[in-house]
Order: structure tokens, then sequence, then C-alpha cells
């Protein structure tokens, strides 16, 4: 092509210079100078278009063996203003969609980021939602568990009122008619009469005090005492209780653990509702123990785990009754409570001594548990701080 190209140009030009130098001598002869300067004109002119034609057509030539080889870009030398600003906008185009998909991916690379955001706050709130129906399942098992205890209350209320009263006016009607004549029998029905009146009193004062309880009127009368004293008192007192109920009794004294007793026993307490709740707490296992059986009254020091620098006096009630079931533990302090899997028990209660107990340990700022296996005992424990702890 670049050989084609060049032999036409020259073959041009040669045939141009040879006309100009003829016309040149003709107009020279015949005197026409315009004619030459015309014809130069158009010699110059044809030369000018012949270049240009020819740089086109290497340009071109030069396209199409590249498009046959595979390669598609060559430039272009003669571009128009609106070849020009196309390719400017093109180039615009190209920067703006490289830079629109950097922002896509971007945008796109947040809301997958926000997709799983919204995929483990729907995870954390469908845990809440299980835990939520499992604390509203608790919740109204434990509602309609109160229900039932405070229906068996009324009915155990009812019961426990009427019995007494009804026995009472058995035995007034006896002494009233004469059938007890002799001294003896009057003396045996009176002390039977006096035994329901304790009973009726009993269950009015626990009423009394589930009453007051419950209104956070309770008051206390705290007073410095020693532990151990206090503790054997106790035993002392109802050790003739224990012993009329045909079961033994025994003191458990800390002197057994002379390394864990300590200088001052003392504890802040009212010693009228520490021995209200060893009266529960005694009563309970009575009620529960068969006769022949025994029941340890005792107290011992103990550090706190939460607190190594503070010891507690553990105050305890013993028995080898019939124990409470597995299930039962977690309710035994409830108002109202009566474990149906207890069949050894000489009668049941009101319900409400346990929960007297521990409203009365957790006002001394004390705390109270139970251990037990059924039908292999139960041990009662509340702990009490002392006011001077050292060993």
């Amino acid at each position: 092509m670049n050989e084609t190209i060049t032999s036409s140009q020259f073959v041009f030009v040669t045939i141009a210079v040879t006309a100009l130098v003829v016309l040149g001598i003709w107009s020279m002869w015949t005197g026409y100078y315009w004619l030459t300067a015309f014809m130069a004109g158009i010699l110059v002119t044809g030369l000018f278009f012949t270049r240009i034609l020819y740089n086109l057509a290497r340009h071109l030539y030069t396209g199409v063996i590249e498009s046959s080889k595979g390669t598609l870009e060559f430039s272009f030398p003669y571009k128009s203003h609106a070849q020009q600003e196309s390719a400017r906008l093109r180039q615009v185009t190209a920067a703006h969609n490289s830079s629109s998909s950097q922002q896509a991916a971007k945008k796109i690379q947040e809301l997958e980021i926000m997709l799983k955001e919204h995929d483990l706050l729907n995870e954390h709130l469908q845990d809440i939602n299980s835990q939520l129906e499992m604390v509203v399942t608790e919740r109204t098992a434990a509602l309609e568990r109160s229900h039932a205890a405070r229906r068996n209350l009324i009915a155990n209320i009812s019961h426990d009122l009427r019995t007494p009263i009804t026995l009472i006016q058995g035995y007034t009607e006896t002494l009233l008619d004469g059938i007890a004549s002799t001294p003896e029998d009057q003396l045996k029905y009176l002390n039977l009469i006096h035994a329901r009146v304790l009973r009726l009193n009993r269950l009015i004062q626990e009423l009394f005090d589930l009453n007051q309880l419950e209104s956070g009127q309770l008051s206390l009368r705290i007073q410095p005492v020693s532990a151990t004293n206090l503790a054997r008192s106790i035993y002392e007192k109802y050790e003739t209780d224990t012993q009329n109920a045909n079961l033994s009794v025994k003191f458990i004294s800390p002197d057994s653990e002379p390394q864990l007793y300590p200088k001052d026993d003392t504890i802040y307490a009212d010693p009228d509702r520490i021995e209200r709740v060893f009266s529960n707490l005694l009563t309970n296992s009575i009620r529960h123990t068969m006769p022949g059986g025994t029941i340890y009254i005792g107290v011992r020091f103990r550090r706190l785990p939460s607190a190594p620098e503070k010891i507690a006096a553990l105050f305890f009630v013993q028995d080898t009754g019939d124990g409470i079931a597995e299930e039962d533990l977690p309710f035994v302090f409830n108002r109202y409570y009566q474990s149906p899997h207890r069949d050894g028990c000489k009668h049941s209660g009101s319900g409400l001594g346990l929960a007297i107990a521990k409203e009365i340990v957790t006002a001394h700022n004390g705390q109270i548990w139970v251990e037990s296996q059924l039908h292999e005992g139960t041990t009662f424990t509340f702990s009490l701080p002392l006011a001077a702890p050292s060993f």
C-alpha cells in the first residue's frame, strides 16, 4: 500500500510539473501569464490534497491490517471536534461508571453487613422470645400453684379451725353432762381442751404473723445474744415437747469443733423471733418424724464463702423423718405450700410455718435452706452473722 500510494503521488507530481512547465512556456509564448498562475495554484492544491489522502489511506490500511491480527485499537490522526468531545464523553462516562461501580459495591457490602446484623438481631429476639415464653410458663405455673395453695389453705384452715372447735365442744358437753364424773376424767378432758385451744391459738398467731409479714409491719427487738446460749435454751425449752411425741432430742454443741469456735459468738437478733423460727422448724420435724425417731438441735460456726473475713452462726434442726421429695425442695418455703409426697406425717399444718421462718430470718439479714432426701430425714439450717467475727 505504501509503494502504491508513493508511485501514484510521484506520477501525479511528475505530470503536474511537466504540465506546469509546458503551460509556462506556452504562456510566455502567448502572453497568458495569469493562466500559468492559475494552473500553479491548482497544482499546489492538488499536491496538498494528495498528501492528505495519502495519510488517510495509510491510516486505514494500518487499521485493516491490525484488525486482521485481532488488534482493534489504532489512533485516528484527524478527529473532528465532535469526535474529540465524544471521546472525552466516553472517558468521563467510563470514569463515572467506575466510580458508580465502586459506590455500588460499597453499598452492597454495607447492605450485606446490615443483613447479617439483622439476622443476628432476629436470632437474639428469638432467644429473648423463647426465654420470655419460658418465664411466662414458669410464672403461670407458679401462679397456678399459688392459687391452688391458697385454696388448700382455706380448706386446711377451715378444717383446722373446725376440728378443734368441734372437739372442744364435745369435751365441754361431756363435762357439762356429768359424764366425766371422776376428777381424773375431768382433768383428762380439760387437758384435751387445753391442747386444742393451744393449737387454735397457734393457727391464729400464724395468720396474724403472715398478715404482718405481707404488710411489712414485722417489728424486731434487736439485742446482743450468745448464739450458743440461744440454741441451748431453745433445746431445753422444747425437749419435753419432743419427748412427749415419743421422739428423742439431742443438742449438738459447737464445742465439738473447737477449731471453729469463735472467741465471741454474739449475734444481734430478736430472741423471741429466733425462738419462733426454731419452734416452726421443730414443729415441722415432729410432724414428719415417726415415733422412735431422733431430732437434733444445734449451732456451728462457718466462714461465709462470699466473704471469708465474716463468720456466721449456723443454727440447724435435723430429723430422721420421712424426708422431702427432690421436686418439693424448691417450694417448701412458699406460703401455703404442702407437699403431696409426704405421707408419713401425723397431721398436716397450715403451710405457713416455714414461710414465716424464712421471712423472720431474712429480716435478720440471714439465710435459710433445706437439705433432704425422701425417707432419709431432713435438715433445716439458717445462718445469722456474728457481731464481731474472730476465732
